[in-house]
């Protein structure tokens, strides 16, 4: 691992395969990470945040993630009540990680670390994760009911014709219940 301490930072709204990406590369380089939430405040801006989880739900989610990959260990979850979160005290924090889309927010870490004569931090730039029609994996696409949370794009299954087959014909057609004709 080239890197001591990774943070990284984001809303993690109905936790994808995208974040999980990102925080499996930011374990791959660095021992521990520090993952940033954004609070509610912070999400008040993003595409239908009345539709975001919950902070408590989103926190859940990644915490349920690393359990799951046994990293509980190395991730330290943080509540981020501005973009820096522990990035301009923190000196044990050597690398940033991010997206292409969120790396203009490295940026401005590292403009403010300066301002503070802290060192600029290297950044490792995560690819986005694709989902089936080839743009990235978004939770703004999944509030917009576009695709689900591993990239599958729901329009895709009014592209073909979905045919039953004879044993489903079967036992969908008689009535199940009390059939009740109407008069």
């Amino acid at each position: 691992m080239k890197y001591s301490k990774a943070a990284l930072g984001g809303t993690f709204d109905h936790f994808h395969n995208g974040h999980k990406t990102l925080i499996n590369h930011a374990l791959s380089v660095a021992k521990t990470v520090v993952v940033g939430v954004t609070d509610a405040k912070l999400v008040k801006h993003k595409a239908l945040s009345d539709v975001i989880e919950s902070f408590d739900m989103r926190l859940n989610s990644l915490k349920s993630f690393a359990r799951d990959i046994r990293a509980t260990d190395r991730i330290d979850i943080v509540k981020l009540n501005d973009i820096f979160g522990p990035t301009l005290v923190d000196e044990n924090i050597d690398v940033l990680v991010v997206s292409p889309l969120t790396e203009r927010g490295a940026s401005t870490i590292n403009n403010a670390r300066i301002g503070r004569n802290l060192p600029d931090l290297p950044v490792e730039v995560c690819a986005l994760e694709a989902a089936n029609d080839g743009d990235h994996i978004s939770s703004t696409r999944i509030r917009l009911g576009e695709i689900d949370r591993e990239g599958f794009v729901y329009v895709s299954l009014f592209e073909q014709d979905i045919v039953a087959d004879e044993e489903l014909k079967r036992h969908v057609r008689p009535p199940m219940g009390e059939l009740i004709r109407n008069s």
